[in-house]
């Protein structure tokens, strides 16, 4: 018998993409809201007096939810830009802040930088598996941040369909600590 390799990180990539393209719009709100509440619900969610997070993109689970969420409860919400090769969140107070940054990804226009100390960093990726490594967008951003600030909290918010049985991973890929999605927590 042959052994089937594994997929590549690109191929998961175009495969995940091309499921989120298919996704029906409400389908994708009412995902997005079950997995950003289960978040919300959860001991992360409600103490962190912080949440570092992208703005929804792609298809990705929305964020909105949790950014509005965020502002209700009095938590400060930093979104990042792309600088360089680094990431750097700054303090958002009003969607009408954002703009298309790097990559088309909405990014914060004059805005403070955030300088919250342990802050719930919420972690893009294409692909998790059940052991929460990630596949990301490939530029390295996060584990680059990450990598510079360990002590913050991680968490992925993603639809079941994004978690795989397993996915491939270099040194250097870091895992989020707990994964969303509309049906479960992963821990």
């Amino acid at each position: 018998k042959r052994c089937r390799m594994m997929e590549t990180k690109k191929e998961i990539r175009e495969r995940i993409f091309a499921l989120r393209e298919k996704m029906p719009e409400a389908e994708k709100r009412a995902g997005s809201r079950k997995a950003v509440q289960r978040l919300l619900d959860s001991e992360c969610g409600k103490t962190a007096a912080a949440i570092y997070t992208c703005v929804g993109f792609r298809g990705e689970v929305g964020t909105d939810d949790l950014i509005r969420a965020a502002w209700k409860d009095g938590k400060t919400v930093g979104v990042p830009k792309v600088e360089g090769a680094e990431i750097r969140f700054y303090i958002l107070n009003d969607f009408t802040k954002l703009r298309p940054g790097s990559f088309h990804v909405p990014e914060p226009l004059e805005c403070p930088v955030a300088q919250e100390e342990k802050a719930l960093v919420i972690v893009p990726g294409v692909a998790f598996d059940e052991e929460r490594n990630r596949i990301g967008y490939g530029k390295g951003f996060y584990d680059r941040y990450l990598c510079a600030h360990p002590d913050f909290p991680t968490a992925a918010l993603a639809f079941e369909f994004q978690v795989l049985k397993q996915v491939p991973q270099d040194d250097g890929d870091i895992r989020p600590q707990m994964i969303f999605t509309e049906k479960r927590c992963i821990v």
